[in-house]
């Protein structure tokens, strides 16, 4: 994906928008913090196209992490989530989006959210 691709899913000023599957909101999206290390979220759900480092606090939980890469469907673009995966607390891991964006969660959202690999996620609002 391009990087303007990945813009349209990744925005400075993300407050007020949604992530989206079909037409169930899953989450309000924040915004990340300047630098590239995430110990702590700012809202339910992220959206990140940049390489960074995540470390959730020990007392935090860890956080979940989907891969996801752009799929064009008619006028809309939408991004398939490609593969999840928990980090624990504590724990280091880098993330680099490659040609795609990462959504990032507070550890057992995407199991709330019954979120699987194959999924079409969607950002709506602002």
């Amino acid at each position: 994906m391009s990087g303007s691709a990945a813009a349209r899913w990744s925005q400075p000023g993300d407050a007020g928008r949604w992530l989206v599957r079909s037409e169930d909101v899953l989450a309000a999206l924040g915004t990340l913090g300047p630098g590239r290390v995430v110990r702590r979220l700012s809202a339910p759900a992220v959206i990140l196209s940049r390489t960074a480092l995540l470390q959730a606090a020990p007392g935090d939980g860890g956080m979940d992490v989907a891969w996801c890469r752009a799929r064009a469907a008619g006028d809309a673009a939408e991004i398939e989530v490609r593969r999840m995966r928990t980090t624990p607390p504590g724990r280091p891991m880098l993330v680099c989006p490659r040609r795609g964006v990462v959504v990032l969660a507070g550890a057992g959202a995407f199991e709330r959210w019954a979120l699987r690999v194959g999924d079409l996620l969607d950002v709506r609002g602002r």
